[in-house]
């Protein structure tokens, strides 16, 4: 279309001249022959349609348009889109041809791309996984592990504490909204009478105060969380465990033995524990049995020793600090082991550093998940250096072959 057509207009059929100008003078020179017989074809044919008056209001409208890049364009030429279907099926043929042309090198390039990728991925979901733990909790922040260090020739670690001490740590004190005493031991005995036939498992269980749940967001799906281990002799289970002992029964009400000699009856259901939590254990009974299977860690006089199965834990009432708390510990070192060489200091560990503090047995430390991650960026940086090293070998390969077919036909 040449620009020549807009003398075949005069008086009203012709365009303001002001805005032919202002097309002339700002558009670019080279499109502007073909631009410039487009809109009088379509000014001519709105001026059929519509009328002057209104062909002459739209081609204005479409001149400004033009020569404004950040406009949105409607109305104007037909465009292509880069991510029409069309487009999509040319890329394709396109990467199809190039891969068939250059097996090795696509192959190299995308093994490399892809396992770089997959080991960085894989390395950030285990970060992720880690530093999740127990973040679910409503109150994590309030809540704090009772730990000991050891005085001796050398100081040691330990996550447990004297058995006696959440019990008059919580007769004595305000400081804790809820204290709970667990005692957990692995690979303890259970048994189950069903009529004459004994089924026996290894599994691990817990003698647990019944606070420990109410600092805790472990849910039951049956019986009552603050009531469900005050009776000796109760139990409650998790679902996998309810599951295990008892398939397509209700649990609620069946007993089972510990150690065969110690009788417990399933109060409540347990929802199975999230992965993105330390505690594993399935079964939990009332802390008023542990005398009946082990007397010395249930006395109240067990202040001689550590076992590493007793843990406690508190709740600590709002604005109640750490050290309000660590400033009363001394007296019942004072008080209930005034003669041993082995000094103890009791510390209150946050729920936060349980499993990242090595030295009270925790399972990673933070540093190793700050050097996994550092390691997966590594990962994905090299992989994006050797994919752009090898297609720009690979470009550099391709000229220098289209060079010399070229040379050869000259």
């Amino acid at each position: 279309m040449k620009s020549e057509n807009s003398t075949k207009m005069t008086g009203k059929e012709t365009p303001p001249r002001w805005a032919v100008s202002l097309l002339r003078s700002m558009a670019d020179p080279k499109t502007l022959e073909e631009v410039e017989g487009d809109l009088l074809e379509m000014y001519a044919h709105w001026s059929n349609r519509v009328g002057a008056a209104k062909a002459r209001n739209w081609y204005v409208l479409n001149v400004l348009k033009l020569l404004r890049p950040f406009a949105k364009r409607k109305n104007q030429y037909p465009q292509t889109y880069l991510f029409s279907h069309q487009m999509i099926r040319n890329y394709l043929k396109i990467a199809t041809k190039n891969l068939k042309s250059n097996k090795a090198y696509t192959l190299i390039n995308v093994a490399g791309l892809a396992l770089g990728m997959g080991c960085a991925v894989l390395i950030f979901i285990l970060v992720k996984y880690h530093i999740s733990i127990d973040n679910f909790h409503a109150n994590a922040d309030r809540i704090y592990r009772i730990v000991t260090e050891q005085h001796r020739d050398n100081i040691s670690y330990q996550r447990s504490v004297p058995a006696p001490l959440g019990k008059v740590f919580k007769n004595d004190y305000t400081f804790g909204e809820k204290v709970a005493r667990i005692a957990t031991f692995e690979q303890a005995p259970i048994t189950l009478k069903e009529g004459k036939e004994l089924r026996k498992f290894k599994d691990e269980i817990a003698f647990t105060e019944p606070e420990f749940f109410e600092i805790f967001n472990y849910p039951l799906l049956e019986g009552d969380k603050v009531s469900a281990l005050n009776a000796p002799g109760t139990a409650v289970i998790t679902q996998k465990m309810a599951q295990k002992y008892f398939a397509g029964q209700n649990p609620i009400g069946k007993s089972f033995w510990l150690d065969n000699k110690i009788g417990f009856t399933i109060t409540g259901i347990l929802k199975d524990l999230p992965e993105n939590t330390d505690r594993k254990t399935g079964i939990y009974v009332s802390y008023a049995s542990l005398r009946s299977f082990n007397e010395w860690l249930a006395s109240d006089d067990s202040w001689g020793g550590i076992q590493d199965a007793m843990q406690c834990y508190v709740l600590l009432r709002p604005g109640i600090s750490i050290a309000q708390v660590e400033k009363v510990f001394p007296a019942y070192v004072s008080k209930y082991r005034p003669n041993s060489k082995n000094v103890h200091h009791y510390k209150l560990q946050p729920l936060a550093q349980v499993h990242f503090d090595s030295r009270y047995d925790g399972q990673m430390e933070k540093r190793n998940l700050w050097i996994l991650s550092v390691i997966g960026i590594f990962l994905i940086a090299s992989a994006c250096v050797n994919f752009i090293n090898l297609a720009t070998a690979q470009a550099f390969k391709d000229q220098r072959k289209s060079a010399s077919e070229k040379f050869w036909e000259d």
